[in-house]
């Protein structure tokens, strides 16, 4: 998996804003929990929320960004579990 400077970086970003409180030795369950986090923000968010999320991201105002996303997704927690669940079984 190829990713670009600003892809790495948002990954990065995303891991410490989302599952910080996940500590995984194999740095592709943090890629593979960072994706599918990414996919449901924007997946659920609207395209003006996106463009707020990517603002806040982009200042490092990263407590805004978590505010947001747990605001517009009450249920983002859930939808990352449930990703994540079917990401390991296709894996297992």
């Amino acid at each position: 998996m190829k990713m670009n400077i600003a892809q790495r970086l948002l990954s990065n970003k995303l891991h410490e804003l989302l599952v910080q409180e996940l500590d995984f030795e194999d740095s592709q369950v943090n890629i593979l929990i960072d994706n599918i986090s990414l996919n449901v923000i924007l997946k659920s968010l609207t395209k003006e929320k996106r463009i707020e999320f990517y603002r806040h991201i982009s200042t490092d105002d990263y407590e805004k960004a978590k505010t947001l996303i747990k605001n517009e997704i009450p249920d983002f927690d859930k939808k990352v579990l449930i990703g994540v669940k079917k990401e390991f079984k296709k894996i297992l």
